[in-house]
């Protein structure tokens, strides 16, 4: 019993990989699709941005952002098209 219900769960986390994977391949589509919230795209955001650093200096009311973004496979990447 343990090992069919072992086998099941692979199963399933196969099949959600592919299905993550084939979203991901695709992120401009996924951004665009009309079904696409303003929420689900806080989240694409929060997936592909790593971390953000932010530099200012007292004496200028300008800062320096840096945002550091998570490197895509070439796959997933839409600048490998």
């Amino acid at each position: 019993m343990r090992e069919h219900t072992a086998v099941k769960t692979v199963d399933l986390l196969l099949g959600l990989f592919a299905q993550i994977k084939s979203l991901a391949s695709d992120i401009p589509t996924l951004w665009n699709a009309t079904s696409t919230t303003n929420a689900d795209r806080k989240e694409i955001v929060r997936c592909l941005v790593e971390r953000v650093v932010v530099h200012g200096r007292c004496d200028s009311k300008f800062v320096d952002v840096t945002i550091h973004c998570v490197i895509l496979p070439p796959k997933l990447s839409p600048a490998a098209e």
